[in-house]
């Protein structure tokens, strides 16, 4: 999340470039950490839900602060195969474009109400996104209605003409950017270049007055920048409302029920404190605490690591086994192995951090890195009782040994669960909470990477390519776990009950046609 200002008038708290609503369409990808995964339509319901937290408030006449929907649109690739975001041209087809890479963004706009859009580095079918009118103006403000300021990413601007070669001449790329409808650019390219363009004549003050100033100003209002601060609530939210112990509670309770449980053989989960008299804890995320953090991260009050939460329930003796995420090789492994063969179980911290994903850095590989499988079996084979594997991760990594290994007894996935998270892993283990997360995307094996480039852009499976397909929806092999599963410590049975039924076709064309004006979520063609 990104706190910024519209140029002199905004506070620096009055505007977050967040959320980032991008689908991930590849496992690689290193920021997808940052968002909420795989499926359009629950990122638009996340979107949605986003905005209108950021901004709603008790004063329905201001907004509490604008929230920014980004990267707009289609940007899902850091540097993979040689080729950077700043070059990247996404080729998509229309039925993509309309199902996977805009709905996210409809919801934010049309029922989230966001004041904000940022346009990405990257170009789609030619066009760089920044410079793409049709996407700008005719789908996002005309076609949804979206009322607010767009501002590029930063740097976004200079790479239509540098980077993407869309334009010949800086005044063009100005006249460009500004007629396709951005309002902002993050950087310096309009501030160097804006007063050539206007003595050129390739945009007049007009344009911009009229254009991007307008708009911008507009948001100004919402925020009641203009109004004396005692007309409006916000302004005088206290300090106290930042680090509260109900928002530390949050903190918590969604780190809680972001666990979700993968495996569980035998009822191994939860451990029974009288049981679990001694844990041996092992792997380079056991003891983590920034990492918790993933990216983007504020300043934590404080940060709970696995080791920290599980020294709340029962005495721990702690080996790393491998000293960092890369675990480039095996020479920790000893103290690991003799830390399992005391303890009454075993638990393993393994997973990545931002050295392995990050904003501007793809994997080339979905494994876990290093010797971390290596280790997980060497302590898998010393430990008196069937270990429990606890992956700390963005992105995800194939899991496929750890799931087919008889001496993994459970294996949790946590994400980067943030502050509390360390407590809210202990919490699950020792069955103070029951899980109850599910996986936001799809957990590929290792050999999909050798299947499908990053370059290519396509959600659906392409025989000629070799393109198994992408993410749920799409995806022709087996996953080593499939979108949206989770177990849970309760056992639940599920019945369906066929109902026979006779279509009125009237009623179903009738439908489709309302369906067609709410234009809700899914953009498509009802027959008429």
């Amino acid at each position: 999340m990104a706190a910024t200002y519209t140029y002199f008038l905004l506070p620096p708290t009055s505007t977050f470039w967040a959320p980032n609503i991008n689908i991930i369409r590849d496992p690689r990808w290193g920021r997808g950490q940052e968002t909420p995964g795989e499926d359009p339509y629950a990122t638009g319901v996340y979107a949605r839900e986003f905005v209108s937290g950021f901004q709603d408030g008790e004063d329905m006449r201001y907004i509490k602060a604008s929230s920014c929907c980004k990267h707009f649109f289609d940007y899902n690739l850091e540097n993979s195969d040689g080729v950077d975001r700043h070059h990247y041209n996404a080729f998509a087809s229309q039925q993509d474009i309309s199902d996977t890479y805009l709905p996210s963004f409809e919801a934010c706009v049309r029922f989230g109400g966001a004041s904000s859009l940022m346009c990405s580095y990257n170009a789609v079918n030619g066009v760089p996104s920044c410079a793409n009118r049709d996407l700008l103006t005719v789908i996002a403000r005309e076609t949804w209605g979206f009322d607010g300021y767009i501002t590029s990413d930063c740097g976004a601007v200079a790479d239509v003409l540098n980077a993407h070669k869309y334009t010949n001449s800086t005044s063009q790329t100005i006249s460009t950017v500004f007629d396709a409808g951005m309002d902002i650019d993050c950087g310096s390219f309009v501030k160097q270049h804006l007063l050539d363009a206007l003595n050129a004549g390739s945009i007049t003050r007009e344009d911009i007055v009229n254009g991007a100033l307008s708009r911008l100003v507009h948001v100004q209002f919402r925020l009641g920048l203009f109004d004396p601060s005692t007309d409006q609530p916000y302004t005088k939210y206290p300090v106290s409302y930042v680090n509260s112990p109900f928002n530390q509670q949050l903190a918590l309770d969604a780190a809680r029920q972001g666990i979700v449980l993968l495996k569980n053989v035998d009822g191994l989960l939860p451990l029974d404190q009288l049981d679990a008299r001694t844990v041996a804890l092992i792997g380079p995320n056991a003891d983590a605490t920034i990492t918790m953090q993933g990216n983007y991260a504020g300043i934590a009050p404080f940060l709970i690591s696995p080791l920290d939460g599980l020294r709340n329930y029962t005495r721990v003796v702690y080996a790393a086994g491998c000293l960092t995420v890369s675990c480039p090789n095996s020479s920790l492994f000893p103290q690991a192995i003799s830390a399992a063969k005391e303890a009454d179980f075993v638990i393993l911290v393994v997973g990545l951090d931002q050295t392995q994903e990050r904003e501007g850095f793809d994997r080339t590989s979905i494994a876990l890195p290093g010797y971390q499988n290596d280790l997980i079996e060497k302590v898998a084979g010393a430990a008196k009782k069937n270990i429990i594997v606890c992956v700390m991760t963005g992105g995800a990594v194939d899991l496929s040994l750890v799931a087919k290994n008889s001496r993994v007894g459970a294996l949790i996935w946590m994400g980067y669960p943030g502050q509390a998270g360390g407590q809210a892993l202990a919490d699950a283990i020792f069955g103070a909470v029951n899980p109850g997360g599910r996986l936001p995307y799809t957990i590929y094996p290792a050999s999909y990477v050798k299947q499908v480039s990053m370059l290519d852009n396509g959600m659906r499976p392409n025989a000629t390519s070799g393109n198994p397909g992408r993410t749920y929806r799409f995806y022709t092999g087996k996953p080593v776990f499939p979108y949206g599963y989770g177990l849970s410590y309760t056992n639940f049975t599920y019945k369906t009950q066929n109902l026979s039924y006779v279509i009125d076709h009237q009623i179903l064309k009738n439908y489709a046609i309302k369906a067609k004006k709410q234009h809700k979520y899914i953009r498509f063609d009802s027959p008429e």
